[in-house]
């Protein structure tokens, strides 16, 4: 009971601070937590990942690879099922996530600081100092950690890592982090502190590069190129073997054994390329062979029988679906169920996927945050983003994908992750018809 009671507790964390009524972004209140614990994120190095869209498999697949030779934290979010996504060990390719003990136990910690200090940590905050505290206990010999927003003033950048890994930046959050690319660029360059080698996919000439530049005083890697050497299509996912390069560092190549959808490429380049860089300065180890596999992250266009799910929410998240989708069924157009936050570009969101989606079904996640379907149908049926367009019940949208899948046609549901639930009963929903139908079979 009581470790129930210390995840319930946790959810009702606010996710900003009670002083501002909106996300306020500032290291102030964490730091004096983490002093008070000693700060333990110094007990063990690390490597901070920031992005707009693949930060969360960069991180994720850097964890993995490191295992090989350690115990590795790795710090995710947001979780689509449970807390204890966010929080896990790495061994040998093998996650384990937080115990539902380790949760209550860390949370109370945490909280018992909080009075102490006079501090309210935000959901993040406190979530960041429990994974801390969790990676310092368990001694593990490096930790790969996500950015949750932005990058200067988030809380993972306390881990101060003397490697920054930067993914591809796009606008996103304009009210928190700047409305326009150079400021979002900015706050996502200094995740990390200037004096840190930073690792990242924009190339010289990009505007993204040229900030992340200005701010650095350490080593910047980013000339990567790659060549495919074979692929092979399974379902909606490729398996591809490439080798990648980098100019400066690494002109004889590694090999990457890729399996997920192609717009991620560029993502199993970077994560690999910087596993390879971190084992070489801090494990001693010179590894030419790496593996990316899409199934390590939940909710990356997830598939099952005739089901995909994506929780991509931004412009440049419905370009990667959209080619993911055009690369697997050219010739096809599918039905499409969405849900939207209100703060969300989910107009540039729609008319990126238009041409492919023959049905649009909107529905509305239960909370007021979200967009109402009804102004997602007047503005999809005003730009004409569907031939057909259909509001349905939240309640009834499981049922509804199910059905769509058994009748042959594909369906996608898209448009955050808060809505990963309707994926999981509608699959739950296939595999019991399937399990009775084989029970049948068998009688």
């Amino acid at each position: 009971m009581e470790k129930r009671i210390a995840i319930q507790k946790i959810n009702n964390i606010p996710l900003f601070s009670k002083k501002e009524s909106k996300i306020a972004l500032g290291l102030e209140r964490i730091e004096k937590i983490l002093e008070y614990f000693g700060n333990p994120q110094k007990k063990f190095e690390s490597v901070t990942i920031a992005g707009t869209v693949g930060k969360g498999q960069v991180t994720t697949e850097i964890a993995f690879e490191l295992s090989r030779f350690g115990k590795i934290g790795l710090y995710t979010s947001p979780h689509l099922e449970r807390f204890s996504e966010r929080i896990k060990l790495v061994k040998d390719r093998k996650s384990q996530e937080i115990s539902e003990e380790e949760i209550s136990h860390f949370s109370n910690e945490v909280w018992k600081a909080e009075i102490k200090k006079g501090v309210e940590l935000t959901y993040f905050e406190h979530s960041t100092v429990m994974a801390f505290l969790f990676f310092a206990e368990n001694k593990v010999d490096f930790a790969s950690c996500e950015i949750g927003l932005g990058g200067r003033l988030d809380a993972v950048a306390c881990a101060k890592s003397k490697i920054g890994v930067i993914s591809r930046i796009d606008k996103d959050h304009e009210d928190v982090l700047g409305n326009d690319l150079k400021s979002i660029a900015y706050e996502k360059a200094l995740c990390v502190p200037p004096e840190s080698t930073r690792i990242t996919i924009h190339r010289k000439g990009e505007l993204q590069y040229e900030v992340i530049h200005q701010v650095s005083k350490g080593e910047i890697i980013n000339d990567f190129w790659w060549k495919i050497k074979n692929e092979e299509k399974e379902n909606f996912w490729y398996k591809i073997e490439l080798l990648a390069f980098e100019e400066n560092k690494c002109k004889d190549g590694i090999e990457i054994n890729f399996f997920g959808i192609k717009p991620f490429l560029e993502n199993a380049v970077l994560s690999s390329f910087s596993s390879f860089f971190i084992l070489q300065r801090f494990f001693g180890k010179y590894i030419g062979k790496f593996d990316f596999d899409l199934k390590h992250i939940k909710g990356r266009f997830e598939s099952f029988e005739n089901i995909i799910y994506d929780g991509g929410h931004n412009p440049i998240s419905a370009k990667a679906i959209y080619q993911a989708i055009d690369d697997s069924i050219k010739d096809r157009k599918i039905k499409v169920l969405v849900s939207f936050r209100k703060d969300k570009k989910w107009r540039e969101f729609l008319k990126v996927l238009s041409p492919k989606i023959e049905e649009l079904i909107i529905t509305k996640f239960p909370d007021e945050r979200w967009e109402e379907a009804e102004k997602i149908k007047d503005f999809a049926e005003k730009e004409k983003i569907a031939p057909k367009i259909k509001i349905i019940p939240y309640e009834e949208a499981p049922f509804i994908c199910a059905d769509i899948s058994k009748s042959g046609e594909i369906v996608l549901i898209t448009g955050t992750f808060y809505i990963y639930e309707l994926f999981k009963k509608a699959v739950h929903l296939l595999s019991s018809q399937t399990d009775m139908n084989s029970e049948g079979r068998e009688k």
